[in-house]
């Protein structure tokens, strides 16, 4: 569930004029507000190379657009292609992927897509909406370090992946839990 809800320093809703037009794209950035995922702000997933995962996202916001892209944080110049197999509820019968290879989620939108990341690595769910050229610093790369010194690139991070342990081989895992 993707919401975009800002919430000040003590958990609560700043005030409904977080909901106007343009409130969220103009003020986010300054203000600190984030895009959450099923109610947190920048998770980390863990799974394993080769797993094949199923991302069923939910666009529960109100005015900001968003598009999805999964980018190597050392490579993330080239992000990794999204498959989209169903859109609100309803399967496609054959695969799809965009020329971008990205998403696109209004308010409202559901979106269900497959991913298989084959190399261990850092990930990271971006939100690559309003022009962002999906350029990171290099400390977003660094897979030792839990403290990250959020930068304007946090503002477009939904979530970070972590690719780790031992491949999965084409055998699906028996601890498989990326949500």
């Amino acid at each position: 569930m993707l919401q975009e809800i800002a919430f000040d320093d003590n958990g609560e809703i700043e005030n409904n004029d977080t909901y106007g037009p343009f409130a969220w794209t103009d003020e986010a950035e300054a203000r600190g507000w984030h895009v959450s995922l099923n109610g947190q702000v920048m998770p980390t997933i863990k799974a394993r190379p080769g797993e094949m995962q199923l991302f069923r996202f939910i666009h529960g916001g109100v005015r900001k657009n968003i598009e999805l892209n999964i980018i190597d944080a050392c490579n993330p110049s080239k992000p990794l292609k999204l498959t989209q197999i169903a859109a609100d509820g309803i399967s496609f019968t054959k695969k799809r992927v965009s020329n971008t290879g990205s998403v696109f989620m209004a308010p409202g939108y559901r979106s269900d897509v497959m991913i298989k990341l084959k190399k261990r690595g850092m990930y990271y769910l971006v939100d690559s909406a309003d022009g962002w050229d999906m350029s990171l610093s290099e400390q977003y790369c660094d897979r030792k370090s839990d403290k990250l010194t959020l930068d304007s690139s946090a503002q477009h991070i939904l979530a970070r992946i972590e690719v780790g342990g031992k491949h999965v081989n084409g055998k699906y895992p028996k601890d498989n839990a990326l949500f």
